[in-house]
């Protein structure tokens, strides 16, 4: 057993010097085609900065023992990150293939095969991470399933803060109805919310909270659940409004209506599973 634990964090360590360097591959064979400022293109960018930093972090704080001084649970922190950047560098894979790949674009192409072994790299290190914490039955609020659902919708958030950015870029004017207006509003309130919620579980501050915190989670759940179920229904009823698909339409601002609804759609479902995780939890407390 100890030969085997000694393997898995020889892999561990191979694995996170992969992901850091396939990620500051991808990012920088992408920059070496011009950065256009497209809310897409700045996403796949932005993904790929990101998980860099964080994995050299994560490699700088454990070589040097520093991660010890944190008011976090490391290991359900490294649990959340990896999940987070499997599900990021893939998003960043699939929409840098769709929007930029081409027979000609031997770059591109090239950019998309590092970027999918980077989103491997990360997936084995999930696989590894969520294997090693199982072993040592020890289990905290990022590897159980609410923890994961808080993940998603924060993951989900971001591709609809891409999603509209890239639509209203290319239609400045429908921004103007209100409706489109409190859509937005939506995805801007819950996102910073469900972030904190991660923060607070997964770090000591808890303890420090002069109010019930599970009561006031759950509170947070029932309303992101009824603004979400709104947005269900405004988005696509004043998005797909007097605004019918181009026939010629070869990932056009159309799809990003499509990619929007769909989001949100994910967003509620996982927000309801949240909800109801979260009232089982304050119910059995």
């Amino acid at each position: 057993m100890k030969f085997k634990w000694k393997l898995l964090r020889k892999a561990k360590g191979i694995l996170l010097l992969l992901e850091i360097i396939l990620s500051l591959l991808a990012f920088s064979l992408a920059a070496s085609r011009g950065f256009y400022f497209h809310p897409y293109e700045a996403w796949c960018m932005f993904v790929w900065v990101f998980c860099f930093l964080l994995m050299l972090a994560i490699l700088v704080l454990q070589v040097t023992l520093l991660y010890l001084f944190l008011p976090i649970k490391w290991k359900d922190f490294t649990t959340a990150m990896a999940m987070l950047c499997t599900l990021m560098v893939l998003s960043a894979s699939v929409i840098y293939s769709v929007l930029y790949v081409c027979w000609d674009c031997i770059t591109a192409v090239a950019v998309a095969i590092v970027s999918f072994l980077c989103f491997l790299a990360y997936a084995v290190d999930t696989v590894i991470v969520k294997r090693k914490r199982k072993l040592k039955s020890k289990s905290g609020y990022l590897s159980n399933l609410p923890g994961f659902l808080g993940v998603l919708e924060s993951f989900v958030a971001c591709i609809l803060f891409a999603s509209v950015g890239s639509y209203f870029t290319a239609n400045a004017h429908y921004f103007i109805h209100p409706a489109l207006k409190w859509c937005v509003f939506v995805y801007a309130v819950c996102f910073p919310v469900t972030v904190l919620i991660i923060v607070l579980n997964i770090s000591p501050l808890i303890r420090l909270l002069c109010f019930a915190f599970d009561k006031a989670a759950v509170i947070f759940h029932v309303l992101a659940v009824l603004l979400y179920a709104s947005a269900v229904v405004l988005w696509p009823l004043y998005g797909f409004r007097n605004h019918p698909r181009p026939s010629e339409c070869l990932h056009c601002s159309w799809d990003d209506l499509v990619v929007v609804t769909v989001m949100t759609v994910f967003n509620l479902i996982f927000y309801l599973l949240d909800l109801y995780y979260c009232f089982k939890a304050f119910m059995h407390r």
